[in-house]
């Protein structure tokens, strides 16, 4: 019996890394934990975490203290693997509340050598609060639950990040620090113990005086993996966003013409009075697309 289970897992698991090989550079299960939710995350290759956004980003401390706020964002990854996320954020107690809900749908598949079908599915609830502690200093902490479901396997945990952020000069320069998917996992797949690291992030932001750009960086866990993103604003109603990681490095195919674009993200926000549009894409070369729509309402 025990056999028949570990078989059975792992068929599982070489499925659903086989589907996210050409996402992510092998972080295992419980991917939403690692994959953009929303256009500006996708766009900016889920940097620009020490700059104020509406919506519950990595750093929870960068929760910008506007009133209130509804998002929806869709998602469509390769291998028609698709994403739904509700934000929901709302100045409060001198400080900012976020919450939100996403799902990710993996699909249906079919093993044909037991000719079945199956189903996987995550969801994500999280919810944050903000402050700020004094005028250019800010505190931020997240928690989440998160539900896992491959076939007739189930798995739930518990995640919470943590972050501080500053801004000085005028708010052009800006410095965020927070530490990521702190985790207890209280129900496994299977017998087989799974864990998630701890991921330690420093950012960082620049706007220049004369320039109408924020410049972003993102370290992560070493110097050797960073993230840099650029947010371009010809006036106050466009926004134009790009980024590029260290891992564009596992999308090299060694062919130029294939990779020259490969690993890069950009997209386009449109505001109209109180309603804002987003789109975004991140080419990852031969494995494909992921493009992004979010739509985004000032509900005061």
């Amino acid at each position: 019996m025990k056999s028949k289970i570990l078989k059975t897992n792992l068929f599982f698991r070489r499925l659903i890394y086989l589907i996210f090989v050409t996402i992510v550079s092998g972080n295992g299960l419980y991917q939403m934990i690692y994959l953009p939710r929303d256009s500006r995350s996708l766009s900016m290759n889920q940097g620009g975490s020490a700059y104020n956004y509406i919506y519950l980003q990595k750093n929870p401390a960068t929760l910008e203290q506007t009133q209130s706020n509804l998002g929806f964002h869709l998602i469509n990854f390769p291998q028609n693997i698709n994403s739904l996320q509700i934000d929901y954020s709302k100045k409060i107690l001198n400080g900012v509340f976020a919450s939100q809900i996403c799902i990710l749908d993996y699909g249906s598949f079919r093993d044909k050598k037991n000719n079945y079908e199956f189903s996987a599915q995550d969801i994500l609830l999280s919810s944050a609060f903000k402050k700020s502690i004094i005028e250019m200093f800010s505190f931020g902490i997240s928690g989440s639950y998160y539900s896992s479901n491959i076939e007739n396997y189930y798995s739930n945990l518990l995640l919470f990040n943590i972050g501080i952020k500053t801004q000085v000069n005028q708010y052009r320069f800006g410095l965020g620090i927070s530490v990521e998917n702190l985790s207890y996992i209280f129900n496994q797949y299977t017998h087989i113990t799974e864990t998630i690291p701890t991921l330690f992030r420093l950012s960082t932001f620049y706007k220049p005086e004369h320039l109408p750009v924020n410049i972003n960086l993102d370290l992560y866990n070493n110097s050797e993996n960073y993230i840099i993103s650029i947010e371009f604003y010809p006036n106050k109603n466009i926004l134009f966003r790009f980024g590029a990681s260290s891992e564009r490095k596992y999308l090299m195919t060694g062919n130029f013409q294939n990779d020259f674009l490969s690993g890069l993200s950009g997209g386009l926000s449109f505001k109209y009075k109180k309603n804002e549009i987003q789109v975004a894409l991140k080419n990852l070369g031969a494995s494909g697309i992921i493009t992004s729509l979010t739509l985004s309402y000032n509900i005061n």
